[in-house]
């Protein structure tokens, strides 16, 4: 996915500071990812952390997250959610992907109900699960709120999926707090053999906030 410049990738137009635009140009270069995939045969895609869809800041846009067995495909109130699924269901290809999500409909959302949530669309385009991140780093505290503890897995392709987000995945080797509590939870009481994790990276100062895929 990297290398791509999405505000010339399919003739889009990225406007600067429009953290909606910047998502539809960056779920392009996705669409084209899923396009590639799917003429590989993979069956599951695992997309990075929500940074690669725009810069998280105070006008950052989030989206209501659509209840499981939802197909979100054509859905306009729910963009990145809409887009995703209907590559799922276009490509026949499965999609975790990780996105800016709101837990309320409010037009503007309130800190309060901004998560940092995974969600994974089967084949067909249908929303298997969704989970909110609960060990945010520590500047994401400042834009959005942790998720509850809730250990989160699914089944799909044949096999026991959990879900880990980006920090979450080193959380129980750090020197202070961390601890293995949710991977235990998913390994030992939710018999989980494989994971997906959407990783995001550190967000270089010269680009002022605006990230691209």
């Amino acid at each position: 996915l990297s290398g791509h410049d999405p505000s010339k990738f399919r003739n889009r137009t990225c406007t600067a500071g429009d953290s909606r635009s910047q998502a539809q140009c960056n779920l392009a270069v996705f669409d084209a990812a899923l396009a590639v995939a799917a003429q590989h045969g993979v069956d599951m895609v695992v997309l990075p952390e929500a940074y690669a869809l725009g810069a998280l800041g105070p006008k950052t846009a989030f989206e209501p997250v659509a209840g499981d067995g939802t197909v979100a495909c054509g859905r306009p109130s729910r963009p990145v959610q809409s887009a995703l699924s209907c590559m799922s269901a276009n490509y026949g290809v499965a999609v975790a992907a990780n996105l800016f999500g709101c837990r309320s409909s409010a037009a503007d959302c309130p800190k309060a109900e901004r998560r940092l949530t995974e969600v994974v669309f089967s084949k067909t385009g249908e929303l298997v699960v969704s989970y909110d991140k609960h060990h945010l780093f520590p500047n994401e505290l400042l834009e959005v709120t942790a998720g509850p503890f809730g250990p989160t897995a699914f089944s799909l392709l044949g096999r026991r999926w959990g879900i880990l987000i980006c920090f979450e995945g080193v959380w129980p080797i750090i020197g202070v707090g961390g601890n293995w509590s949710q991977s235990d939870d998913l390994v030992l009481r939710q018999n989980v053999t494989e994971l997906v994790w959407s990783i995001g990276s550190a967000i270089p100062a010269g680009l002022s906030g605006e990230v691209y895929v």
